[in-house]
């Protein structure tokens, strides 16, 4: 079973509102939908590669991600291999969702039923006081995430008031940021794999080995 340690980062949306306090803005207020921004992987303990948004997408009216989501699409295709399992804080509900709705927007292949492991979902098992991938890592191996300047990094790539320079400048800090993600996901996984109550097999096909890490 081969793993990929996967995390996305996205932009948000864009609307028009009227007042500060809305708390439901309708679709038809809706400017500019959610993209990606970035994204970044590694496989087992293989260097992290990313993708991002190019320049000139940057600094097109929409925010074209499509070709991050058809990088995305070839990765998660794999998935169709059968010996491949995704690894990810909250990948079940929101990395692997994201992409495959960029998928369909750009109408790319479906999908293969994909193989995950969610950290998130694991550390739920556990009496844990908090189940952030920060706390985690922070708690068990006194790391913790790349750490950076909030919304305004999110803002500077968004939003057309910055200059292409600072837009790249934010855009390559997010990259930074998520493979920073890569390295805290691969010490919590590593950390927590033993005492994973349900796990995909690893030692199918290579003899008498740990279900659980192959070794």
């Amino acid at each position: 079973m081969r793993l990929i340690f996967a995390d996305i980062e996205t932009l948000p949306m864009e609307a028009l509102i009227f007042q500060a306090k809305t708390r439901y803005v309708p679709h038809e207020h809706i400017t500019q939908g959610t993209t990606i921004a970035c994204a970044a992987w590694a496989m087992d303990d293989g260097p992290i590669e990313s993708v991002r948004l190019s320049g000139r997408m940057l600094r097109e009216e929409s925010r074209n991600d499509e070709a991050v989501v058809r990088r995305l699409h070839t990765l998660l295709m794999m998935g169709a291999e059968g010996d491949v399992v995704f690894v990810g804080q909250n990948i079940d509900r929101f990395d692997v969702r994201k992409i495959e709705a960029r998928c369909i927007h750009y109408r790319l292949d479906p999908l293969p039923a994909l193989q995950t492991v969610d950290t998130l979902k694991q550390a739920r098992k556990f009496g844990f006081d908090y189940f952030r991938l920060d706390y985690l890592d922070w708690h068990l191996h006194g790391r913790g995430k790349v750490q950076h300047r909030g919304f305004p990094m999110w803002r500077d790539i968004a939003t057309h008031r910055s200059s292409p320079d600072k837009k790249h400048k934010a855009l390559t800090e997010m990259v930074h940021y998520c493979k920073g993600d890569i390295e805290c996901l691969r010490r919590v996984f590593t950390t927590l794999r033993p005492y994973f109550k349900q796990f995909p097999n690893q030692a199918i096909g290579t003899g008498e080995r740990c279900t659980k890490c192959g070794s």
